[in-house]
C-alpha cells in the first residue's frame, strides 16, 4: 500500500510538540482522587447582563487561548483549577481500545444548553470526548475541530486513541453529578487512561448555566498527544483549545468555554461553495439560514455583493420576498432553532472566458439586532479544460468528470458492485482516455485477490472497450493482490501501465502496454523485478513515456532500513533496457521528461523535496539537488511546460498543498506557493497537475478524509506559466470521496488528442477550432503534420475570412474542369469567384495537389485583402532563400504583416509543403481569429 499520510502527519506533529506545564508551581499539581469543592459557576444569564468576574489565567504560550471567540459567542477563559473526583461516581463500562467505543445516551441531571440547542442526554466516547448526537461510528482520533466531518456536536477535553483497562479503578471512564439548582454540574473523568506508555487523567465539567470546564491532571511516562475543543451540531462553528498534538496543557491546568449571554444570532451554512461557470449560464447555490438566537422569532435579510447578477429564491419558481417592508428580501419570520433554505441564482455574463471568476458575498442580517450578521461566499470561474477521475465512497463506483470552459459531464465508469481503489486517468493521443483502478474480491477458492482493471473511453467519455483486468487472479489458490497502478500515454496511441503485485511471499513490479484504439494488451504483462516480503516492501511510483515507444518506470522499496528509489527504462517490447538502478534515498518519486529523453525526477528526501536528472541508460546526469523552501512532506506531481519551466506540486506533512516552479536551468523562478482555501476540511491532499494549450497550469486537489457524503470538496486553481494566479483556489464540487493516485487524478482534456499542450502550434490550432474553421481530420484528431491540399485550403481560407458558420453557395456549373463531384467543389468555385485563385492554364484546379509555402503566401493575402490585391515590390527581403522567386514579394508582405516568422535559421523554405499545423498559424494570424 502507498505511504499513509496520517502516519506522516502524526509524527511530524509529534516532533514539534512543546511542553510548557513544567513551569507550573508544584502546588498546582493535583492528584486524581482528591475532590476539592468545585468552583461555583455563575448564575443563569439574562439579557441584558454584565461581565462575570473570575480568576483568569494567562493562556500558555503556543496553546490556543487568551480569549478566542467562535461565531456563536463561546470564548475561552482560565478559571482556578478545581478537580472533581468522579471515580466514586458511575463507571461507564468502557474498556479496551477507543475506536467506535462509546456509551449512551446517558441522561443529564439538568437541561444543558449547547450552542442553539438544549439537550437532556449525551454520549461518552472512550477516545476522550462527548457528543450530544448519536453516531454510527466514533473515531479513535479526531483530526480537527471544528470540522463538518462526522461525528459532530462534540465536547473534547483531550481526544486521542486512549486504551482502557478491563477492570478498575485505573484506566476507566467515570461520570457523576452534583451541586444544587441552579448550580448543578455533570462531570466525566478519564482516570489514568493510557496511550503507549503514557498515563494521564483529565475531565470535563458541564455546568447548569452552559459553561464547560476542562481540567488536566497528572501525567506519567512521557507527554501525550491530544485535541481539545468544542463544536456545534454541524461542525461549522466551534472553538479549539488544542490542535492535535500541539501540547499537553500540564497538570493543574484549567480552561473554561464561557457560554455567551442570550441574544439574537444567525447561523448560515455552508460557509463556502463553488462551481464552474460558462458564459450566460445560470448556476444554483442552496444555503441554509438558522435562527440560532435565544430571544425569539427573528426575520433575516438576505443581500449579495457580487460582480455577477445574483437573485434569491425560496424554490425554483418563487422569488424571495420582502416581508418586513425594508426593501430587502428576507426569510420571513423564523422561530428559534428553525432553518430556512434559500436558493441563490447567479448568472454568468456573456463574453467571459477561461480564468474569469466571481465571488458572491452573501450577507444574512438579523432584524432584531442588525449588528448580528453572517457572511458566506459563492465562488465561480470559467475553467480550463481537464478531466478528473475519482471514486465515490457510498457504493465504490468510479466516475470521470469531463470539464470544459462551456460544459461539464459526469461519467459513470464502473458499476456500484465493485470494491475498487487507486483511480488514475490519462488522455490518449487518440483523443480518448484510459481509466484504471484496482478491485478487491474473494475468488471461487476464497482467496483474497486484487486486480488492476482498465477501460477505454472516447473523447466524450463513452466506453469503447469492456472493463478488463491486466492479470486475472480468479483461479488463484492463495492471496495475490495487484495494486498501486501507475499510468502514462505516449504519442503512438498506447498506454503504459505499471503496478505492484503482492503475494504470500514476494512483492513484484509488473508492466504492460495497452493499445489505445482496441484495448488489447500488446506488451506483457512483464515482471520487471521482485523482492521477498521478509526483506521489506515495494511499490510502484511513477511512469513516463519516452521516444520510440519506450517508458521509464520508478518504484520504491525498503530493502534497507529506509525507502530507496529505483528505475529502469522499458523497451517497446517491455524488456528492461538495463537492470534496475537505485538512484536516491527517498520516497514518492515523480517523473517528467525534459529536453530530449532526459528524465527529471522529483522526490521526498525525508525533508525537503529534491530532484535529479537521469538519462535513458541508467545514469544520473545531474546529482540530487534540494528545492529550496519546500517543506517536509510528499512530492505529489511534476509537470513540464511548453516554455521549458517545470512545476513541482507538493504536500506538506502538516497538511496542505503547494507548488514551486523551476526554469529550464532548474533554478527556482516561483517560490513555494501554498494552495489553500478556508473551506478545507482537515487538510488538503492529492495535488495533481495538468495544462492546457493556452499556457495555463491546472491544479486539482481534495480534502483529506472527506468520506462523508456532502462534505469536503475538490479544489481547483489556475496559473500562467510563471505561476501567477489566473483563478484563485476555489472549491468546485462536493465529493463523497476522491480515491485517486497522487499525480494521476487529472489529465488533459485536449480538443485534439494528437496536439499535446507542448506542441508549437497548439494554441493556433485551438483558436482555429474555436473559430469554427476546423473540426479536425477525424474525431478528436487534427493530424497536424499532414500536408494541406488545394481543396482543403479553399475551405480554410473562406471560413477564416467569412467566419466559422460560413457555407458557400451551391453551384450547378464549375469553372475548373476537375472539381465537379469533389466534396470541395463549391468551396473551390467560391474561391475563384472571389478572385483568390485562377487555377492552371489547362483549366484545371488540381484539388488534391499539396500547397507549397510560396503558393500559400499568395492565397492568404488575396483572401485577406481581396482578389485584386497585389503586394508592394520589395528591394530587399527578410528571408535568405526567397530573392528571385516569383512569390518573393508575397512572402515578404506576409512577414511584414506579422502572419509568418519563418524558420530559426532565417529561411522561409518556399517549396516546402504547408502542414495543417502551419495552416492554423497562417489563418489565425491573417484573419485575426480570437
Amino acid at each position: 500500500m502507498a505511504i499513509q499520510k496520517r502516519f506522516l502527519v502524526f509524527f511530524a506533529l509529534v516532533g514539534v510538540a512543546v511542553w510548557l506545564a513544567l513551569s507550573l508551581p508544584s502546588n498546582a499539581r493535583a492528584a486524581a482522587g482528591t475532590s476539592p469543592t468545585p468552583p461555583s459557576p455563575r448564575p443563569e444569564k439574562v439579557l441584558p447582563g454584565g461581565a462575570f468576574s473570575q480568576n483568569v489565567q494567562e493562556a500558555p504560550v503556543g496553546i490556543a487561548g487568551g480569549g478566542p471567540v467562535d461565531h456563536f459567542g463561546y470564548h475561552i477563559v482560565y478559571p482556578t483549577f478545581a478537580w472533581i473526583d468522579a471515580t466514586d461516581g458511575t463507571d461507564t463500562g468502557l474498556s479496551g481500545g477507543s475506536s467506535s467505543n462509546a456509551v449512551g445516551p446517558i441522561s443529564l441531571p439538568f437541561s444543558f444548553k449547547f450552542y442553539e440547542h438544549t439537550y437532556q442526554s449525551l454520549y461518552i466516547v472512550a477516545a476522550g470526548y462527548l457528543s450530544f448526537t448519536e453516531s454510527s461510528y466514533w473515531p479513535a482520533r479526531l483530526v480537527d475541530m471544528p470540522s463538518p466531518l462526522l461525528p459532530n456536536n462534540l465536547i473534547a477535553p483531550f481526544a486521542n486513541n486512549w486504551r482502557l483497562w478491563e477492570n478498575g479503578p485505573e484506566g476507566r471512564v467515570y461520570y457523576k453529578s452534583g451541586g444544587t439548582a441552579p448550580n448543578r454540574y455533570f462531570v466525566v473523568e478519564w482516570y489514568k487512561v493510557m496511550y503507549n506508555q503514557t498515563e494521564l487523567s483529565f475531565e470535563v465539567v458541564l455546568h447548569e448555566n452552559g459553561d464547560i470546564d476542562f481540567y488536566y491532571g497528572d501525567v506519567m511516562n512521557g507527554w501525550p498527544c491530544g485535541l481539545a475543543g468544542i463544536e456545534d451540531d454541524l461542525g461549522w462553528d466551534g472553538l479549539a483549545y488544542l490542535t492535535f498534538c500541539s501540547g499537553y496543557p500540564g497538570p493543574g491546568r484549567a480552561v473554561r468555554f464561557d457560554r455567551p449571554n442570550p441574544r439574537a444570532r444567525v447561523k448560515v451554512f455552508p460557509p463556502y461553495q463553488g462551481m464552474f461557470a460558462a458564459a450566460g449560464q445560470w448556476s444554483d447555490f442552496l444555503f441554509h439560514v438558522r435562527n440560532s438566537g435565544e430571544v425569539g422569532t427573528d426575520v433575516y435579510d438576505v443581500e449579495a455583493g457580487s460582480g455577477w447578477p445574483v437573485s434569491f429564491w425560496t424554490t425554483y419558481i418563487d422569488p424571495l420576498e420582502d416581508t418586513d417592508g425594508d426593501h430587502i428580501p428576507d426569510t420571513g419570520p423564523l422561530a428559534q432553532e428553525d432553518t430556512f433554505t434559500v436558493l441563490a441564482g447567479v448568472v454568468a455574463p456573456l463574453g467571459i472566458t477561461i480564468g474569469d471568476a466571481n465571488t458572491a458575498e452573501i450577507t444574512v442580517t438579523s432584524s432584531l439586532d442588525t449588528m448580528e450578521k453572517q457572511k458566506i461566499y459563492l465562488q465561480q470561474a470559467v475553467p480550463a479544460p481537464f478531466a478528473v477521475a475519482f471514486q465515490a465512497t457510498d457504493d465504490y463506483h468510479h466516475l470521470l468528470y469531463l470539464i470544459r470552459p462551456d460544459d461539464r459531464q459526469l461519467i459513470t465508469v464502473t458499476s456500484a458492485d465493485r470494491s475498487e481503489m487507486d483511480t488514475a486517468v490519462a488522455q490518449l493521443s487518440t483523443g480518448g482516455f484510459i481509466y484504471i483502478c484496482h478491485k478487491f474480491y474473494l475468488n471461487a477458492q476464497s482467496a483474497s485477490v486484487g486486480e488492476v482493471e482498465y477501460v477505454l473511453l472516447d473523447h466524450e467519455g463513452n466506453p469503447i472497450s469492456s472493463i478488463a483486468s491486466l492479470i486475472s487472479h480468479a483461479q488463484a489458490n492463495g492471496m495475490v493482490v495487484d495494486e498501486i497502478p501507475v499510468l502514462a500515454a505516449n504519442t503512438r496511441g498506447q498506454a503504459g501501465v505499471g503496478w505492484t503485485e503482492v503475494d504470500d511471499t514476494k512483492y513484484h513490479i509488473f508492466f504492460a502496454v495497452v493499445d489505445g484504439r482496441t484495448g488489447d494488451v500488446t506488451v506483457g504483462p512483464v515482471e520487471i523485478t521482485s523482492m521477498d516480503r521478509d526483506a521489506g516492501r515495494m511499490e510502484t511510483a511513477s511512469l513516463v513515456p519516452l521516444q520510440g515507444g519506450r517508458f521509464a518506470l520508478a518504484w520504491t522499496d525498503t530493502r534497507t532500513s529506509h525507502y530507496q528509489i529505483s528505475y529502469t527504462v522499458l523497451n517497446s517490447d517491455g524488456s528492461p533496457a538495463f537492470p534496475p538502478v537505485v538512484v536516491a534515498d527517498g520516497y514518492n518519486p515523480r517523473f517528467a521528461v525534459v529536453g530530449k529523453n532526459k528524465i527529471f525526477l522529483a522526490y521526498s528526501d525525508y525533508g525537503d523535496i529534491s530532484f535529479l536528472l537521469l538519462d535513458t541508460q541508467g545514469n544520473i546526469i545531474r546529482p540530487s539537488t534540494k528545492v529550496q523552501g519546500t517543506p517536509n512532506g510528499l512530492a505529489d506531481d511534476v509537470l513540464p511546460l511548453a516554455n521549458g519551466n517545470i512545476v513541482i506540486g507538493g504536500e506538506n506533512a502538516g497538511g496542505g498543498v503547494y507548488f514551486v516552479i523551476l526554469d529550464e536551468n532548474y533554478n527556482v523562478v516561483k517560490e513555494v506557493t501554498p494552495l489553500s482555501h478556508p473551506a478545507t476540511v482537515v487538510s488538503s491532499v492529492n495535488l495533481s497537475l495538468s495544462a492546457d494549450v493556452w499556457g495555463h497550469v491546472i491544479f486539482w486537489w481534495q480534502d483529506w478524509g472527506a468520506a462523508t457524503p456532502g462534505l469536503g470538496y475538490m479544489y481547483y486553481a489556475l496559473t500562467d506559466e510563471k505561476g501567477n494566479f489566473v483563478t484563485q483556489p476555489m472549491p468546485f464540487s462536493e465529493i463523497p470521496f476522491a480515491g485517486a493516485r497522487l499525480g494521476q487524478a487529472i489529465t488533459t482534456y485536449l480538443t485534439f488528442g494528437d496536439v499535446p499542450y507542448t506542441y508549437w502550434a497548439a494554441e493556433w490550432i485551438e483558436r482555429l477550432y474555436n473559430a469554427g474553421v476546423t473540426s479536425g481530420c477525424a474525431p478528436a484528431q487534427y493530424c497536424p503534420g499532414n500536408p494541406v491540399t488545394r481543396a482543403q485550403m479553399a475551405k480554410f481560407i473562406l471560413k477564416g475570412k467569412h467566419g466559422g458558420d460560413y457555407e458557400p453557395p451551391h453551384y450547378t456549373t464549375y469553372t475548373f474542369t476537375d472539381i465537379e463531384g469533389s466534396w470541395a467543389a463549391d468551396w473551390i468555385e467560391e474561391l475563384y469567384q472571389e478572385g483568390i485563385v485562377s487555377g492552371y492554364p489547362d483549366g484545371s484546379y488540381r484539388p488534391n495537389n499539396v500547397v507549397t509555402r510560396a503558393q500559400m503566401a499568395k492565397f492568404i493575402l488575396k483572401g485577406k485583402h481581396g482578389g485584386g490585391y497585389e503586394p508592394p515590390h520589395y528591394a530587399s527581403y527578410s528571408f535568405t532563400d526567397i530573392e528571385g522567386l516569383w512569390a518573393a514579394d508575397w512572402i515578404e508582405e506576409l512577414y511584414q504583416e506579422g502572419i509568418v516568422s519563418g524558420y530559426s535559421d532565417g529561411t522561409y523554405r518556399p517549396n516546402n509543403q504547408v502542414t495543417r499545423a502551419q495552416m492554423a498559424k497562417f489563418i489565425v494570424n491573417a484573419f485575426d481569429l480570437p
